[in-house]
């Protein structure tokens, strides 16, 4: 674990979440279980929010499931461009503190409702998630990068997932603070399993988009020739590939049979070419698996936290380098990196999440008061 993570848990795990004043709102582009559970524990612990979801359930195939029906926390489920959010924060005075979302599809959504709510005097964060990504077209980086610049100019902090994201920011160039959160999952329906012997299974969850890299994770996977190694592959089709006899496709998984997935395998790999974080990795490691992730990945850090091996560039020699690497460690190293794993994923829990993300919005509330300062458009 990395100096800045230690200093973030500890504040977390040493008092209790600071409850902010007045409601503040956050803007979401769709409901997400991890996130939703995080604003769930902030609502239970006395912070009163709103969240704004801004895509109908079709959008990139995503679903709002039942959880997004019962929530603690109050939800407004509205198209990016309705009026009625915008007349919400018009005609309502408690939401003083806005957490604003810098994320495809709806940035000039967010351009517009940074200018008007700072116009009203609300206090602006950023919600930013954003890493160096040369997969994206030029064009749509170019788009990106610009909109990302003028919210920074507009919003007060930025809070940030990843050492990625922290470079990403960097790179635009902007001056705007930021505050450091996790990315967190919900916690394992079961109990830790503690695997023991080799390592003889690799696994992948995800989609087969050509940004997750998917054929390289499999041609490195064939290359490696091992009869007695096996290849689990779930959340897309199967495809037509080598070394067929190894690979095991499971297609979507959920509830029990996720769990199955996760107890089949030995280490998750994540070979993408680009992902804010990986979120499959924090599931991975709270079920006993090793992780190795590329470095285009904001989960990178913890990995690497872990090990340096568990990193790789995401080309097929570099895949299959590591994987080699893997097969050859001696069962004692094994069990301490399992170890280690179990130590670095603990303190990524939704209760340490909401804490540290309640403690951000405060100090920026209590920053703004003992300075005194008038928003930048109230004189």
């Amino acid at each position: 674990m990395t100096d800045a993570q230690n200093v973030l848990f500890k504040r977390a795990a040493s008092k209790q979440p600071d409850k902010a004043s007045g409601t503040i709102a956050f803007v979401q582009n769709y409901y997400s279980p991890h996130q939703h559970a995080i604003f769930e524990q902030m609502a239970r612990s006395g912070t009163d929010l709103i969240v704004f979801y801004l895509q109908s359930p079709e959008d990139e195939g995503r679903r709002w499931g039942g959880a997004c029906h019962k929530t603690t926390y109050t939800v407004v489920r509205c198209p990016s461009f309705a009026v009625g959010p915008l007349v919400f924060f018009w005609l309502r005075p408690e939401p003083q503190t806005v957490v604003l979302l810098d994320n495809n599809p709806t940035n000039l959504c967010m351009l517009f409702w940074a200018f008007v709510l700072k116009l009203e005097g609300k206090r602006l964060l950023l919600w930013e998630k954003h890493i160096p990504d040369h997969f994206k077209p030029r064009v749509k980086q170019l788009y990106q990068r610009i909109c990302s610049k003028i919210l920074c100019a507009i919003c007060d902090t930025a809070i940030v997932f990843s050492d990625m994201t922290k470079a990403y920011l960097r790179s635009l160039p902007t001056e705007i603070p930021t505050k450091r959160m996790i990315c967190v999952v919900p916690d394992a329906s079961g109990p830790l399993v503690r695997r023991s012997g080799p390592i003889r299974s690799f696994g992948y969850i995800g989609a087969g988009s050509n940004r997750k890299n998917v054929t390289a994770l499999i041609e490195a996977f064939a290359a490696l020739g091992e009869a007695d190694v096996s290849l689990h592959m779930a959340g897309m089709v199967p495809m037509s590939v080598g070394a067929a006899e190894r690979i095991r496709w499971w297609g979507y998984v959920d509830g029990e049979l996720r769990e199955e997935f996760y107890r089949s395998i030995d280490v998750m790999v994540l070979p993408s070419l680009a992902d804010p974080w990986g979120l499959v990795v924090n599931e991975a490691l709270q079920r006993g698996c090793l992780c190795a992730v590329s470095t285009a990945c904001g989960s990178a850090e913890l990995a690497r936290s872990i090990d340096p091996r568990l990193v790789f560039e995401p080309r097929v020699r570099d895949i299959e380098d590591c994987l080699r690497t893997l097969l050859s460690l001696p069962q004692a190293e094994i069990a301490f990196l399992r170890e280690k794993g179990e130590a670095s994923i603990a303190p990524y829990t939704i209760d340490n999440g909401a804490k540290i993300l309640s403690t951000i919005v405060s100090e920026e509330i209590a920053n703004e008061r003992s300075n005194g300062r008038p928003h930048l458009y109230h004189g």
